[in-house]
């Protein structure tokens, strides 16, 4: 396609809006996510503006014949969008008395729209590698992030006390990183090169200084799918190879530290802290306990089935502090939408995964080249749902954005899979296959 061709293509901006949001995002974190202009009472964000851009190019392409069957033929598909016309109905229900504080709390239900900001804006196996590659690059600013925050003293001056030198969110799109490039070189998109393992340890060094031990957890459950993903004894011997470079580049991460004098002392206190938040005494850890449950007690105590509602205050006092947000996304959307939001999403969830997971074993033993794309997006999005098990994701932009695109650009990834599995099958037959990039919008997935 030539480029004037490529200029006036729906799906070319589509594609190149993704990428530059996802690398924005997982660059500068919320920074970058919550720029945006200010619409009377309501601020529109950078995020809200690319979700919508995306699917209005989506509709403008395919107009009205093709793209209202595309966001409910599939289970996951219809469940999305019985989740954001819920919260719609809630948020007409509630903006009367919350206004603009109910229109923000909608966002952990209307961001579940950027399942089809991936579905629509992948196109090929050259998209998925340079979406990975993007992930890739901003694994670099976040390692970059680390370093420069370490020079400037930013640890000893603002960070001390907690014993933090980068943010939970920054350790995430780091796990991002770390996730695509094992799975890419341990599956053959690329080559084992010292560089990549050193850039993979460097990435751990970012999620350990982040002194965060949600990601303790991440990992043990990231490697955990994986190996349920995998099949035959080949794919046993992936995860094995996996598990190896996930330690191999934990070591070299640990010589990194050690051998980096300024690094050393940060260390020490960063290991002390993690020290404290696994043993059962943390008072961290008992806190966080007490503050869940009293957030379950608000929501059974006001209303089971639909919540307090959208922007409705949601103060509870733990101990003397006025606190106003659990640290626990599926208790925040329990507590708002009620059993109803909470079921939906859980029901999206176990859906998405089980799908994900029937199917590319399957494609895996057909032998797709393009299944270890799927397995990537899957592990970064059962890194983001267990982060959000511990802290405040869905709520917001920065985190809840890659929650949900990661759904579709898994689901997306496993069609490709099948549209390709299906192109040989057709080549054996002696039948003339169209492209396997044509009409690719038009066939939608079964999960």
């Amino acid at each position: 396609m030539s480029l004037d061709k490529r200029l006036v293509s729906p799906h070319y901006w589509r594609k190149w809006l993704l990428f530059g949001f996802v690398f924005a995002t997982a660059s500068y974190g919320r920074t970058f996510a919550y720029l945006g202009i200010q619409a009377g009472p309501f601020p529109i964000y950078v995020t809200e503006i690319v979700l919508g851009v995306v699917l209005a190019l989506y509709y403008w392409e395919y107009c009205i014949f093709s793209g209202p069957r595309e966001l409910v033929r599939s289970p996951v598909s219809l469940l999305v969008m019985i989740y954001v016309l819920y919260g719609l109905i809630l948020l007409g229900a509630d903006y009367s008395e919350h206004g603009a504080e109910a229109v923000r709390d909608s966002a952990m239900l209307y961001y579940a729209l950027f399942v089809f900001v991936g579905l629509f804006s992948i196109d090929g196996e050259k998209d998925m590698r340079t979406l990975g590659k993007v992930l890739i690059a901003a694994g670099i600013v976040s390692v970059w992030k680390m370093i420069s925050g370490a020079v400037a003293g930013s640890y000893s001056t603002s960070a001390a006390g907690s014993g933090k030198l980068v943010g939970g969110a920054t350790a995430l799109y780091a796990t991002f990183s770390f996730i695509i490039l094992c799975v890419s070189m341990n599956y053959g998109i690329y080559r084992k090169r010292p560089l990549l393992y050193l850039l993979a340890a460097a990435n751990l060094v970012v999620v350990f200084f982040s002194a965060h031990r949600t990601f303790i957890v991440v990992f043990i459950g990231v490697l955990f799918v994986h190996l349920i993903v995998s099949v035959k004894r080949r794919g046993r011997r992936r995860s094995v190879r996996t598990i190896r470079s996930t330690v191999g580049a934990i070591l070299i991460a640990a010589v990194i530290v050690a051998c980096v004098p300024y690094f050393g002392g940060i260390a020490t206190a960063t290991l002390q802290k993690y020290g404290r938040l696994l043993s059962l005494t943390d008072p961290n850890t008992a806190f966080r306990i007490e503050y869940w449950n009293r957030s379950l007690e608000t929501w059974f105590e006001t209303n089971p089935l639909m919540g307090i509602g959208l922007g409705a205050p949601a103060d509870v006092f733990v101990r003397g502090e006025q606190r106003t947000a659990p640290h626990n996304s599926y208790i925040t959307v329990g507590l708002r939408t009620g059993l109803v939001g909470f079921g939906l999403l859980v029901l999206i969830m176990l859906t998405y995964y089980a799908y994900a997971v029937s199917i590319i074993r399957i494609l895996q033993k057909m032998g797709s080249r393009l299944a270890p794309y799927a397995i990537a997006f899957l592990l970064c999005q059962v890194a983001t749902a267990i982060v959000a098990f511990f802290n405040i994701v869905l709520e917001g932009p920065y985190m809840g954005s890659f929650f949900w695109l990661f759904i579709g650009l898994t689901i997306g990834a496993i069609r490709l899979a099948q549209r390709e599995i299906s192109h040989k099958e057709e080549q054996l037959a002696g039948t003339t296959p169209a492209p396997i990039g044509a009409g690719r919008t038009r066939q939608v997935d079964s999960g």
